[in-house]
């Protein structure tokens, strides 16, 4: 999860948001993967349930940076 944020550490720091909430922001990307996994249950943390969540803060990131970098 990190290397997600320093690859975007500069756009993210434009918009406020530092390590700490990042961080929160990935915390809520797993509990919604953990939802899910109710649901339809996946082993922990395997390579799929990896992708989601790492997919999830990336569509994040893109949605921040579309609607507020112009």
């Amino acid at each position: 999860m990190a290397s997600i944020y320093i690859k975007n550490e500069g756009p993210l720091e434009k918009l406020g948001i530092d390590p700490k909430k990042y961080l929160e922001y990935a915390r809520d990307s797993f509990d919604r993967y953990k939802q899910l996994d109710k649901k339809m249950p996946l082993e922990p943390m395997n390579k799929k349930s990896w992708d989601h969540v790492e997919k999830s803060l990336n569509e994040l990131i893109t949605k921040l940076l579309e609607k507020f970098s112009k």
